[in-house]
Parts: structure tokens; C-alpha cells; sequence
């Protein structure tokens, strides 16, 4: 049991360092083949790295000119695509475009064709409105021409708000009135027809212009707030040769005598549609006593303004005005537009008037020189008296006046004689104007001035307002105004219309009074 295990005990390390010098051996060993492996791999890899180096450089200038050969062909391809596409993309663009091109060409000449249309409506609509608007007619006065031009733009495509008138009234007076609305096209043709109608039925009424300005002020401003007019209106009355006038932001008419001296009716007034915001005190109305020969023009601004210099146009206005062919001319207006205006810039409107005091004639029929129906005398005077009432009777039945229409105009004669003995003075001035489609008798005075109203007076026995009452109910019409230089003018229109001239009878005595004109009183007859 001993000695085994002592063997055992010496053969155990033996073993461990038997084991361990083998596996010394082994690593040795191992270590050595890996040396040499490591060393042929390394050797091998040189060689491989040589190689594939060598590989390498062959190939990649291989690669690079093949590389190089199909980027030019390619790029050549791509090139020759791209500029064929690129044509064919070109020519398709252009024919998109000319085809759009055509189709806006179209819609525009279409909305053209129908802006043209529409103007030339326009036109055509406010020149037949201002065409129908402007008077077909000027007034037959003896001894008096009224002559007028309208021009429109040239240069415009649309007609303007420039008119004239002139009319007579029943009463024997011509209201005369030119005017210009700012704008242009149908909405200033209709203003203007509107202004010139309502100046017409203010004249009717009213006896001033400032009056008749102030009113048709006021029909504007509540009708067209947002219009403005200049105008001027004059009142010409052919028995006293006057002409009273007035101006709302106008152009001032011109005056030629036959001296060939030159007056300016100006007048301060604002225009029509904002004659509400004047501060000061309203114009008082201006009259003038007319020459035994003169020439009266109306215009609107675009006469004056063509040359755009207002002092060079009315220079020039001046100049035509006292020239000898505007003084001679038949037709003074033409040849004041000939000798004014090189061109046609904005509308133009002139009216001319020529006074002929050789031929006026009013108190006789048209193309007659007498004035042998007037008669001046004291107001005491009976005689006179009786031959004017006896004139005026035989005046009347030459021109077809019945013995009703001759006792009613004895009467109103009687009437206004009586009303001058009462309140004007001793003075009186009787006239029978036999030149419009009635007669009109008229009664002009020296005194103070009256006034004249339409109603019986409260008290009917009284002698104020009681005749006037009368002799209007006996007429179609009777106005009375102040004279510019003292005194009154009565106007009575006779209510029956002027008949065919009769042969006067040289051998038929003249009718008796109804009436003495001076000491009766009309309601003392029985």
C-alpha cells in the first residue's frame, strides 16, 4: 500500500511536466508554421497587390477611354434627342401660342367692335337728343336777326351739354340763353335739354333773369345734385330796346356798336348747382339800353378756349367781332366761328342777335318800317287821350279785330291809363305791338313804379288793385315790371290772335268812345 503510492505520487508530476514540454513543443511548433504561412501569405499578397495594381491601372484607362468613347456618343445622342425634342416642343409652343394669341386677338377686336358700337350709339342717341333739345327755330322780330352755329368736337366721340335759345313770349320779349354743362356724352345731352326747358318755363313766370337763374338753381340742385352749368340768360325787350341780363358762372356775351366799340356783359353770379353756397348777396340784374345799330354774341367756352389760352381766343374774338366781314355777314355766327377756331377741340355754341333800329318795327307787322302805333302824351290830356284809344281801335280792326275784341281792348286801355293817373306820374306811353300772333298793348310810365298782383284786392271798393284785376282777367296775359330808369312797363296780351290785314276804309269815321278815359271810372257805366 506503501510503495504503490509513492510511485504513483513520483509518476503524477512526471506526467504534468511530460504534458507540459509537449505542449511547449506544440506551441513551438504551431509558432514556427505560422511564421512561415504568415510570411508566404504576406509574400503572396505582394504579389497579388502588384498584380491587381497592375490589374487595376490596365483596367481603369481602359475603363476611362472606353468610359470617355460612350459619354461622347451618348452625349452626342442626347444632344441630337434633346434638339429634336426641343424643335418639336418650339414649334408647339408657337402654334399654342399663335393659337392664343389669335383667340385674345379676337376677343379683342370683338369687345373693339363692341365699343365702337356702343359709342356710336351714344353718339347717335345724344346727338339726336341735343339735335331735338336745341331750338328748330329762332324768333321773327322785325328789325331783329338772330343767326346761331353748333359745332361739336372734332376730336370727341361723344356729343357735349352746350346749347342756346331764344324765344319770344307772348308778351312780345325774347329771352335769350346760352350754357354749358361740364361732362360730355348722353347724361350732359339730357342735362342740357333739362336746364334749357326749365329756364324756358321760369321765364313764363318769372320777370328777372336772376330770378329765372336762381330758380332753375334750384330744380337742378334736387334733381342732379352732383351737376354743374354755367349759363347766362337776357331779357330783350324790342318796344324799349333794352336788354337786361344775368350770369351764372358764364362767359361774358360781347356787344359790337357800329362804332365797332366792344362791351363785356359780365356778371358775377355762381353756376347753376352751387348757387346755394353764395355768401354774398345775389347779383342784381344788369340792362342795358341797346344802339340804333348793334350786334349782340352769345358763345360758350370752347370758342375762346381752342387755342388753350383763353386771353390769345378771346383776343381773337375781339378782333372778328370788329371786323367788317363779321359786321357785314349774313350770318355773323359762321363767320365768327370761320375767324376764331382752327380746330374744333370742344364743343361750340355762338348765337348772334343784330338790332337794326331803322327797321325795327314791332308795333307792325313783320317786314313793315312803320311805328306810327305809339303814342306819348300827358295823362291829362283828354284829347291825346282819345287818339291814342281811337289809333289802337283803328290798328286793330285793320288786322281783323272784331267790335267785341276793339270794346275789351277799349276797356283794358282804359284800365291802365286809369292805373298811370293813380300811381305814376303825368306822363304815359302807350304802344300796340302787332308783331307776334297776338297784339299787345303796352303801357310805359315815368313815375315811381308799381307793383302788380294777380288777386282782387280785400276790399273790393277799392281803387288799388282793382284795375290791374281787371284788365287781367279781360287778357290772356299781363305782367309788370320796374323800367332800369325809372318807371313801369305794363304788358297786356289781348286774348285774340292778329287776322289777315283789311283795306282801311277812309270814309268810316272812327268808332265813339265807350268810355271818357280819364274822368269815368270803368264800373260808372251801366
Amino acid at each position: 500500500m506503501g510503495n504503490g503510492t509513492g510511485i504513483d505520487a513520483l509518476t503524477g508530476p512526471l506526467i504534468v511536466s511530460v504534458g507540459v514540454g509537449l505542449c511547449i513543443v506544440a506551441v513551438i511548433v504551431y509558432a514556427w508554421r505560422d511564421f512561415t504561412a504568415r510570411g508566404r501569405v504576406i509574400a503572396e499578397l505582394a504579389r497579388t497587390n502588384a498584380d491587381f495594381k497592375q490589374r487595376l491601372a490596365e483596367r481603369t484607362i481602359e475603363r476611362d477611354e472606353a468610359a470617355r468613347d460612350e459619354a461622347l456618343a451618348e452625349l452626342a445622342r442626347t444632344n441630337a434627342e434633346l434638339k429634336q425634342r426641343l424643335a418639336e416642343r418650339t414649334i408647339e409652343r408657337d402654334d399654342v401660342a399663335r393659337h392664343e394669341a389669335l383667340v385674345e386677338l379676337s376677343r379683342t377686336n370683338m369687345a373693339q367692335e363692341y365699343l365702337k358700337r356702343e359709342i356710336e350709339r351714344e353718339h347717335r342717341a345724344s346727338a339726336a337728343f341735343q339735335e331735338a333739345a336745341l331750338p328748330s327755330r329762332t324768333p321773327v322780330v322785325p328789325g331783329m336777326q338772330f343767326r346761331a352755329i353748333y359745332q361739336a368736337a372734332k376730336a370727341e366721340a361723344l356729343v357735349g351739354g352746350d346749347w342756346y335759345d331764344a324765344f319770344r313770349l307772348d308778351d312780345g320779349r325774347v329771352v335769350l340763353s346760352i350754357g354749358d354743362v361740364m361732362g360730355s356724352g348722353l347724361l350732359a345731352a339730357v342735362t342740357m335739354g333739362a336746364v334749357r326747358q326749365a329756364l324756358r318755363g321760369a321765364a313764363q313766370i318769372l320777370a328777372e333773369p336772376v330770378e329765372i337763374l336762381d330758380a332753375v338753381d334750384r330744380t337742378l340742385r334736387s334733381e342732379q345734385p352732383d351737376r354743374i352749368v354755367t349759363a347766362f340768360v337776357g331779357i330783350l325787350d324790342p318796344i324799349t330796346l333794352t336788354l337786361t341780363y344775368a350770369s351764372a358762372g358764364h362767359p361774358p356775351p360781347l356787344l359790337r356798336s357800329a362804332n365797332g366799340e366792344i362791351t363785356a356783359l359780365g356778371g358775377s353770379g355762381l353756376p347753376l348747382g352751387l348757387r346755394s353756397i353764395q355768401t354774398y348777396s345775389s347779383e342784381t340784374p344788369q340792362t342795358i339800353t341797346l344802339d340804333d345799330s348793334a350786334l349782340i354774341v352769345l358763345y360758350t367756352d370752347g370758342l375762346i378756349e381752342a387755342t388753350r389760352d383763353i386771353d390769345v381766343g378771346e383776343t381773337r374774338m375781339r378782333q372778328a367781332l370788329q371786323s367788317a366781314d363779321v359786321w357785314n355777314a349774313e350770318n355773323p355766327a359762321a363767320a365768327i366761328s370761320d375767324h376764331v377756331l382752327e380746330e374744333v377741340r370742344d364743343d361750340v355754341a355762338i348765337l348772334t342777335i343784330r338790332i337794326e333800329c331803322a327797321s325795327v318795327a314791332v308795333t307792325r307787322p313783320a317786314g313793315a318800317l312803320q311805328r306810327d302805333a305809339r303814342w306819348s302824351f300827358a295823362v291829362q290830356d283828354r284829347h291825346a287821350a282819345t287818339e291814342a284809344r281811337d289809333g289802337i281801335v283803328r290798328v286793330l280792326s285793320e288786322y281783323g279785330a272784331t267790335e267785341t275784341d276793339t270794346s275789351i281792348s277799349e276797356l283794358v286801355f282804359s284800365e291802365l291809363l286809369g292805373n298811370v293817373v293813380r300811381h305814376a306820374g303825368d306822363h304815359v306811353e302807350f304802344a300796340l305791338d302787332m308783331s307776334g300772333e297776338a297784339p299787345v298793348l303796352h303801357a310805359l310810365d315815368r313815375g315811381p313804379g308799381f307793383t302788380y298782383s294777380a288777386r282782387l284786392p280785400m276790399d273790393i271798393l277799392s281803387q288799388s288793385g282793382r284795375g290791374l284785376f281787371i284788365v287781367r282777367a279781360l287778357t290772356h296775359d299781363l305782367n309788370v315790371t320796374r323800367r332800369h330808369d325809372g318807371g313801369s312797363h305794363a304788358r297786356a296780351v289781348l286774348a285774340f290772335a292778329i287776322r289777315a290785314r283789311r283795306p282801311e276804309s277812309r270814309s268810316q269815321p272812327p268808332a265813339p268812345p265807350l268810355v271818357d278815359l280819364v274822368t269815368i271810372p270803368i264800373f260808372a257805366r251801366s
